[in-house]
């Protein structure tokens, strides 16, 4: 078996085609040719070869200096001359005049194909759903299906749900699907099997971090056997796709090594040498550690214990493999920043305390700036996802619309062990989902209580508070990067968000990063519960633009009723992104039961008089104080009547000031739905 990563860069790549390595200002990769065989050749590879952008001068290093495992590559930038739409191609074993001559070619797509074709050189479309330039959309992607039989469909930079979107489609085509594109396209096919597609894997290295990580695997033992198999397009991909941790340290590393080559030296410097090559920290890092550990400020402190804790895991003898060496870093810049939140966010309990919308404004700035260290990873995880988009497209072309067992919904919320309707309805939906076979995931911040069920997602909780005017309910915090690495791996295909806490913000947040639908669930009145909570004022209005805005940043935005429709429409609420949330009703569950009124009266003890009866949360927002102020104004002009209040809330214990002495009133607290 040969083994090749098919999709390499040098410090020949000098000009960078992605977008933030041009904002970094750097070149595409500073790995030598040198470099690259001597990795390769360490993690398997059995030859060799170089894809710079537009250029032949590493390739031809390489061959020069490795004659026996070595041939010929490039990765052209060509186009669609329609409209400009960018595409990469990968070529193998040419000669310098045929690069002249591809090279001459390469602004039309379509007579660089057919150049490639009477020459008979190896090539393959590299990451095909990629936009290069921002152009790409799906009719780009049929073209090239006609256009070309080889693509690769491992590639390292590219997430793992891409790159198998595209394995599937190009496996599953048939003839009279490339019969549909071409009347479409009207595009000659380049062979007469263009339903068959070989398929190639790299690893797109730029820094050097992951070569021969993500390769291509051919039956035979020589150069010619390989080169053969991938013409007759019987290669296969192999190994792994990129993920948005790992390309923050491949962008970290680009940074790096042009800091180091203009010799700009300092304390960057020596955290990456320390970082990337293991070595021990420099008098720099060492001295500003010690600074940091002896300073009066916590948060110093902090950073200088954990940083201490990581420099000691990553020179340790053996080294770190790079995996792990990611995952420790990643670990450590997440605790870093959960106590850097923590801290901020005593000042925002104090602003929550005095209701105070200034003091509350600043505190949430800070809490905002102390989640710093999460910039990058937020910034590759979109990188990443930017294509969203286009690849559902493309997926719903080739192969229809997703059915209900392919959707993968996580829902998110700040409440779900309560006793409230949020709790109840999402228990139910996700319980009867699981049922039907169905893939849906509850996250929400962890707590302590009932044990996890099937359909959760605990996200780790940072920081915890309970407003003194809701003392029942907790506000929970989860960590954002530990709770981004849990969203990762679910790999959802729809967000839904039921409440406006720190939860349904990260809700909000993944969907946006991953591109993908997002919905919001309005079960309830916030502005209402503010008001009646804080008594009105400017604390109010806060909240009302707040979840206004919560909800804006949603596609759309359900309500359980049609009254609350209305009333979410005459706030200022988008008409169009407005629908009814059909929650149902278990008959099972809900059925009558015999002499319902005698059972509740023996239960309570009650005797055979009208008996008044409320359920829920037990706050003034639910007009809790009417009721009561009912009964009693009953009782005033003599009638006998009982009142039975279910449930638990922040106005629980003025009740039972109130009606201590009433044997007629039944304050039951918590009951079992």
């Amino acid at each position: 078996m040969i083994k090749v990563d098919l999709h390499v860069h040098t410090e020949y790549s000098a000009n960078p085609a992605d977008l933030l390595l041009k904002r970094f200002g750097t070149q595409e990769s500073y790995t030598t040719v040198e470099a690259v065989y001597r990795q390769a050749m360490a993690r398997g590879m059995s030859l060799v070869t170089v894809t710079d952008h537009n250029t032949i001068a590493g390739a031809c290093r390489l061959v020069s200096r490795y004659p026996d495992v070595a041939f010929t590559g490039v990765e052209l930038t060509t186009c669609f001359p329609e409209d400009g739409c960018a595409i990469h191609l990968l070529v193998f074993d040419f000669t310098p005049a045929q690069f002249e001559a591809m090279d001459r070619l390469r602004p039309d797509i379509y007579a660089l194909r057919d150049y490639i074709r009477q020459e008979g050189l190896p090539y393959s479309v590299a990451h095909a759903t990629y936009s290069v330039n921002g152009k790409l959309n799906v009719l780009h992607i049929e073209k090239l299906i006609l256009l070309f039989d080889v693509f690769e469909c491992i590639n390292g930079t590219r997430v793992a749900t891409y790159n198998d979107l595209l394995r599937k489609v190009l496996r599953g085509l048939t003839p009279q699907k490339i019969e549909e594109l071409h009347r479409r396209h009207l595009i000659e096919p380049i062979s007469d099997t263009p339903w068959i597609k070989g398929l190639t894997g790299g690893s797109d290295e730029h820094a050097g971090l992951f070569i021969g990580d993500s390769y291509t695997s051919a039956e035979g033992m020589t150069k010619a056997d390989f080169l053969a198999s991938l013409r007759r397009k019987t290669t296969e991909p192999a190994g792994r796709s990129n993920h948005y941790k790992t390309q923050v340290f491949t962008f970290l590393k680009v940074a790096y090594e042009a800091s180091r080559k203009d010799r700009r030296g300092g304390l960057w410097n020596d955290l990456c040498a320390t970082v990337f090559d293991g070595k021990p920290p420099g008098w720099r890092v060492r001295l500003k550690l010690a600074q940091m550990s002896r300073s009066r400020k916590e948060k110093d402190r902090a950073v200088a214990g954990r940083v201490s804790g990581l420099v000691a895991r990553l020179t340790r003898t053996p080294p770190l493999p790079w995996p792990e060496r990611v995952d420790a870093i990643y670990e450590t810049m997440a605790e870093i920043e959960d106590a850097f939140f923590v801290l901020n966010a005593e000042a925002l309990r104090e602003a929550f305390g005095q209701r105070d919308v200034f003091k509350l404004m600043s505190a949430l700035t800070a809490l905002f700036r102390s989640l710093f260290l999460s910039l990058p990873f937020l910034g590759t995880f979109r990188h990443l996802h930017q294509s969203s988009a286009v690849m559902e497209e493309f997926r719903q072309r080739f192969l229809g619309a997703r059915s209900p067992s392919e959707r993968r919904i996580l829902w998110f919320t700040d409440t779900l062990n309560d006793l409230n309707g949020v709790s109840v309805t999402l228990r139910s939906f996700a319980t009867e989902s699981i049922r039907r076979g169905l893939t849906v995931r509850v996250a929400s911040a962890r707590e302590n209580g009932p044990a996890v069920e099937e359909y959760q997602l605990e996200l780790p909780t940072v920081y915890e508070y309970s407003p003194d005017f809701y003392p029942s309910y907790t506000l929970r915090f989860p960590s954002l990067l530990k709770s981004l690495e849990l969203i990762y791996a679910q790999s959802p295909t729809e967000i839904v968000v039921s409440t406006p806490g720190p939860a349904g913000l990260i809700g909000i947040l993944a969907a946006r990063l991953l591109g993908v639908p997002c919905r919001g669930i309005y079960h309830s009145d916030f502005t209402r519960m503010a008001e009646l909570g804080v008594s009105g004022g400017a604390f109010a209005s806060f909240v009302q633009a707040y979840v206004h805005w919560f909800y804006s940043c949603v596609d759309e935005v359900r309500v359980p009723t049609r009254e609350s429709l209305r009333a979410l429409a005459q706030a200022g609420y988008e008409e169009s992104r407005l629908a009814l949330f059909r929650r149902g009703i278990d008959t099972s569950f809900f059925a009558p039961l015999e002499e319902p009124q005698a059972s509740l009266r023996r239960r309570y003890a009650l005797d055979e008089q009208m008996t008044l009866l409320y359920t829920g949360r037990v706050s003034k927002d639910k007009s809790i104080w009417f009721l009561a102020d009912v009964y009693r104004e009953l009782r005033r002009r003599g009638v006998t009547v009982n009142l039975i209040i279910c449930g638990e809330g922040p106005e629980l214990a003025a009740l039972r000031r109130t009606f201590g002495d009433d044997d007629r009133v039944k304050l039951t607290g918590r009951v079992a739905r």
